[in-house]
Formats: C-alpha cells, sequence, structure tokens
C-alpha cells in the first residue's frame, strides 16, 4: 500500500497579532496523489472574527510538506516493514500576498 500526506503551513509574526494557518490532508482522503489545499473562506462562519485570519500585504513565511511512505501492513501507522519506503520533501519561502 503506498500512503500520502500534503502539508502546507503559512504564518505571519506580527508581534502584537501573530497569525498561522496550518492544512493537512492525506491522497488517501482526497483520492488522489495530486492536491489543491487552499486557505478556505470563513467570513460568512458564525462566530468567526476576520482578525483571525491571515493578512493581505504582510509578509507571510510559508512551508510545503509532502510525504509518502509504502507499508505491506496496510493501514497507516503500520509497523516498517522490509522493502517499505519513506519519502519527505519540503520548501520554505516568504510572499507578501
Amino acid at each position: 500500500m503506498r500512503y500520502g500526506k500534503a502539508s502546507p503551513a503559512f504564518w505571519q509574526s506580527n508581534a502584537t497579532a501573530p497569525r498561522t494557518a496550518v492544512i493537512s490532508a492525506t491522497s488517501g482522503y482526497l483520492g488522489s496523489t495530486s492536491v489543491d489545499l487552499p486557505i478556505p473562506d470563513f467570513t460568512g462562519v458564525a462566530g468567526w472574527d476576520s482578525n483571525w485570519g491571515l493578512k493581505a500585504g504582510q509578509a507571510t513565511q510559508w512551508v510545503a510538506t509532502g510525504t509518502s511512505w509504502s507499508s505491506t501492513g496496510g493501514v497507516i501507522g503500520s509497523p516498517a516493514s522490509e522493502g517499505g519506503t519513506l519519502q519527505i520533501g519540503s520548501r520554505i519561502g516568504t510572499i507578501t500576498p
């Protein structure tokens, strides 16, 4: 069995109001090995405060991590087994949206 996971994270380090957004999904959940993980717009959700989200015009650090593994156990979390593989990759950067 082959499994995969994508996890982009974004953060703004404003000293008075730091903000972080992390999104994570497995390829099994999404049904694909290619994923698009946008940050949802919660503006219309009751109880949501727009000050909690990332702000446009502020420097935003990001890291994107992808993980892929295989296991003969058939389930995520199975013990490592001979012939299994693990692959991990990541990129980091800064953007100003």
